[in-house]
């Protein structure tokens, strides 16, 4: 599975998973971008990093619903690095149920806000899309090149609503419109990958699960019991399956999800 010198732009790089996705590749000798929207947070997660990978790891500031700053990007790190090989889409908006979560991101769908809606719908779907124009163009000059997504169980199966209950009461839900939106991703996916058919150009999902990360033990015990492992997962345990997609490992892979899921959707 090797990624030695490996160009990765991970999009949403400064994220729970794209933070670990990052330093993992690093730690396997590839070269990163990290591009994201505020420079403080990447200084804050890649504080050792940024002084012992200075030559092979850097920043860039996007809003995915700007092209303008994506295409920037590319220019950047094609000046830094010379190529592109693989481009990682790890930004979403979703909802956190941890201690501080915003009350009307869980509404019930009768007072679900719109502008919510729009937001979420607009980053995680309209966003990756234009990321997607963008690396095509790339990749099509080149006439190579891998455009890995990150999915969610939530993209495979609609929430169990029953989990997001406290103290035995149905007060929060999951919105609608991230599911919607990783549901959209498996299409765009699809799209891209029939659309650039007998090209050396290949598009993947990775589909994690939940990550353990500052949620209530509630919540943690409810979602755990969905689970056949019976447990959250740790960001670390997806590190061995973004190294296979941007290794030529996977070479023979497009069009494709790989689920990680601690067996959430075998049943």
């Amino acid at each position: 599975l090797i990624v030695k010198n490996k160009i990765i732009i991970i999009f949403g790089g400064s994220g729970i998973l794209g933070t670990e996705f990052a330093k993992h590749l690093l730690s396997q000798n590839a070269k990163i971008c990290v591009a994201d929207l505020n420079k403080t947070v990447f200084k804050k997660n890649f504080k050792s990093e940024i002084n012992k990978y200075s030559n092979e790891l850097m920043f860039v500031k996007i809003n995915v619903l700007r092209k303008k700053t994506i295409d920037n990007c590319f220019k950047l790190v094609l000046k830094k690095f010379k190529k592109i090989d693989v481009v990682i889409n790890a930004s979403a908006m979703n909802a956190p149920f941890d201690k501080k979560f915003n009350k009307n991101q869980f509404s019930s769908i009768f007072n679900y806000p719109i502008d919510l809606w729009n937001s979420s719908i607009q980053t995680n779907l309209t966003g990756a899309f234009l990321i997607a124009q963008t690396t095509t163009k790339y990749f099509a000059k080149v006439k190579k090149g891998h455009l890995i997504n990150i999915g969610s169980n939530y993209g495979l199966v609609a929430p169990d609503q029953s989990i997001y209950k406290e103290k035995g009461k149905q007060t929060f839900f999951k919105p609608a419109d991230y599911i919607v939106s990783k549901f959209g991703i498996i299409g765009l996916n699809k799209y891209l990958a029939s659309y650039f058919k007998n090209t050396k150009i290949r598009f993947n999902i990775l589909t994690p699960s939940g990550v353990k990360h500052k949620q209530s033990k509630t919540f943690i015990k409810n979602y755990s019991n969905k689970t056949m492992l019976n447990r959250m997962s740790n960001k670390n345990e997806y590190n061995g399956a973004i190294q296979f997609l941007c290794s030529d490992a996977s070479s023979y892979m497009t069009g494709s999800n790989l689920v990680i899921d601690g067996g959430w959707t075998a049943v």
